[in-house]
């Protein structure tokens, strides 16, 4: 049971107000005037100011620290703070918190004019190459007497080739000539070496495509096949042919052409296992009506699988050049 103390403070001759027991009157209450009502947002008791004239004759708060709960006392209250009235020219009408900044809406992607986004850009056509990593890369360059206008440029585009090709296929690539066969590259990496060759390698003699031939597809073929009884996987192979006339030995190149794909058809190689991509250098006629044979003729008349494409000549010799017709023959066997 709650047992409550006052206690009797005198100020000046007049005696102090004892504090009443009964309840405030309504409409008021401590620290408000009669008919005023408390302050919603404040819920804790205040004690009127004491006015300038009779400042004298005002009851002090009550002493609050002889309270008790039956033998344990109660802890002192804190001490009683005047609220200020609130006025509708205050400050209290400002925004609470105005001086914390708003955050920043996010930006909205970059659209097109139908509302998607725009597609990723590729930076180079290196970007593409990287099917050609796959692929033993095999360039079989024609060195007869009429490549010698074009020696320079084929040179400098086989560097290029090599540069771009090693990063994607670490097993470097291989150049093959159809003269100079003691002079054949293999596995390079370093376009250094190609340059050293070509300065040191003269066109001469003649055109046989279909020997060379015979000897680069013969060798891989053979691999293939011993490769079905074991169950080893051999990687595919990519020829590029550059030549600028037609070859002294055409109905040779036909027939290993030809006999290549059926022996690749017999052991049921995947359609990119081998593929030969001719490149015409130069603008002699008869080069490309033979080269164009190739490409068109031989799978319809034999019914062979179809691994023999044609570039024809586009005015220059590049790196991109080479690459780009290297690219297309890769993309026609994978799409068979």
């Amino acid at each position: 049971m709650f047992r409550r103390f006052s206690q009797q403070t005198q100020s000046g001759p007049r005696p102090a107000q004892q504090p009443s027991s009964s309840a405030p009157a309504r409409g008021g209450g401590p620290g408000f005037p009669a008919g005023a009502s408390p302050s919603a947002s404040s819920s804790r008791r205040s004690v009127p100011a004491p006015s300038s004239t009779s400042s004298q004759h005002v009851a002090a708060p009550p002493d609050l620290s002889a309270l008790s709960l039956g033998d344990t006392p109660l802890a002192p209250a804190p001490p009683y703070e005047a609220v200020p009235p609130l006025s509708s020219s205050s400050s209290a009408q400002a925004k609470p918190f105005a001086h914390v900044p708003a955050p920043a809406p996010a930006a909205a992607p970059a659209r097109g004019p139908a509302g998607r986004a725009p597609p990723a850009r590729r930076s180079s056509i290196e970007d593409r190459l990287a099917p050609l990593g796959k692929y033993d890369l095999v360039l079989v360059v024609d060195d007869s007497p009429s490549m010698v206008d074009h020696w320079k440029h084929v040179g400098e585009a086989l560097m290029g080739v090599v540069e771009k090709c090693t990063k994607y296929d670490k097993d470097g690539i291989d150049v093959v000539f159809l003269n100079n066969d003691d002079r054949r590259l293999d596995h390079v990496v370093d376009p250094r070496v190609v340059e050293r060759t070509f300065r040191e390698v003269e066109p001469f003699g003649s055109t046989p495509t279909g020997m060379v031939l015979d000897e680069v597809l013969r060798d891989y073929v053979e691999r293939v096949e011993d490769a079905k009884s074991t169950r080893e996987r051999v990687k595919p192979m990519l020829v590029l042919v550059l030549t600028d006339g037609r070859a002294d030995d055409p109905d040779m190149v036909k027939d290993i052409i030809v006999e290549m794909a059926q022996r690749l058809d017999e052991v049921r190689a995947p359609p990119y296992q081998l593929g030969l991509q001719f490149i015409q250098i130069g603008d002699d006629p008869d080069a490309r009506a033979f080269l164009q044979e190739l490409d068109d003729d031989l799978k319809p008349q034999l019914g062979v699988r179809d691994m023999v494409d044609c570039t024809p000549y586009a005015g220059e010799i590049t790196p991109d050049f080479l690459l780009k017709a290297a690219l297309g023959s890769v993309n026609k066997a994978l799409d068979g």
